[in-house]
């Protein structure tokens, strides 16, 4: 049996086209968030801790994301993780423009953020084998 070309696969085309652009997304707030809270802190330390939440969330909840992934529905689980990551994203803009507590709304919006790309994360990578097929995956 001869594997179907991945630009082919309906769904992988799909998933690959919105990746780009949450990724495009995330690498932008990876960007721009540090920065944003340094221009507005002036301090190293309140970045650095941005980044530690960022990073701890990752750490502590990714073997949980990973097993409601493994048990539960993976697209919905992946399209709820960014459409919430993308409510959280905006409401920085939003707060900036109508001139609110933009470093607070930063603070309270970073361990959710965190948390919502690690579920998105998990379920992701659980699915890829079913998408494309376990011959395909390296692919």
């Amino acid at each position: 049996m001869v594997d179907q070309p991945l630009t082919r696969n309906r769904d992988f085309v799909t998933l690959l086209g919105s990746q780009s652009v949450s990724v495009l997304g995330d690498s932008v707030s990876a960007t721009a968030l540090p920065l944003l809270v340094y221009a507005l802190t002036g301090s190293g330390l309140v970045m650095g801790a941005i980044l530690a939440i960022n990073t701890g969330a990752d750490f502590v909840l990714g073997t949980v994301a990973g097993a409601m992934a493994d048990r539960g529905d993976r697209k919905r689980m992946m399209l709820l993780a960014d459409a919430g990551r993308a409510g959280f994203t905006a409401l920085i803009p939003i707060t900036a423009l109508l001139h609110g507590p933009t470093l607070a709304i930063v603070v309270l919006t970073s361990a959710p953020l965190a948390v919502l790309r690690g579920f998105f994360r998990a379920g992701y990578l659980a699915a890829m084998p079913n998408l494309v097929g376990r011959s395909q995956l390296a692919r």
